[in-house]
């Protein structure tokens, strides 16, 4: 069992990017982010032998006054991973940049997959994890569409327990 921690959209205007996995799961093998039965979200650290309730403590009252997160998107990208990764990309990352920091300052450091950590984590909302590579290029052609500008209000970071999705811990980002 692993384990997360996430910025989380509870709202209703996660259907902006809800939509876009229904368009991206055209081009997998089978549907991976409306599968999880988990809303869209930022993935702040990842972990696969700490436990939630481990992160939970580590993380304490991090949270207890943070503010919900506005995120404008105008873009789809993809990492070049095996299968093939579709994301949504933030226009400005400040704000999610400064609360992935804040999880990293309080969390084990050396137990976090790689590519979660401060320097190498990329800003991104997944949109689909397994494109079939014989849909590679409409995948491509799809991409390099414009999509236009659309916002999205992130309001509750999490920490998780996979697989299942099992929420730990839940700090709501209210105005």
């Amino acid at each position: 069992m692993g384990s997360a921690v996430s910025l989380v959209a509870r709202n209703k205007s996660a259907r902006a990017i809800t939509h876009l996995w229904q368009e991206v799961s055209a081009f997998e093998t089978s549907p991976s982010m409306p599968t999880l039965q988990y809303p869209p979200h930022f993935t702040f650290a990842m972990f696969e032998h700490v436990t939630g309730a481990q992160l939970k403590r580590q993380l304490g009252d991090a949270f207890t006054r943070a503010k919900p997160v506005r995120v404008t998107f105008n873009k789809i990208r993809f990492f070049d991973v095996d299968p093939m990764v579709v994301w949504a990309a933030p226009v400005q990352v400040p704000r999610l940049l400064a609360l992935h920091h804040e999880v990293h300052a309080r969390v084990d450091a050396a137990q976090c997959r790689a590519n979660y950590l401060p320097g190498k984590w990329h800003p991104h909302c997944t949109l689909g994890t397994q494109i079939d590579p014989a849909n590679r290029e409409a995948a491509l052609a799809y991409i390099n569409n414009e999509i236009g500008e659309f916002d999205v209000v992130f309001n509750a970071i999490e920490v998780i327990e996979f697989s299942p999705i099992e929420v730990i811990k839940q700090w709501r980002l209210d105005l």
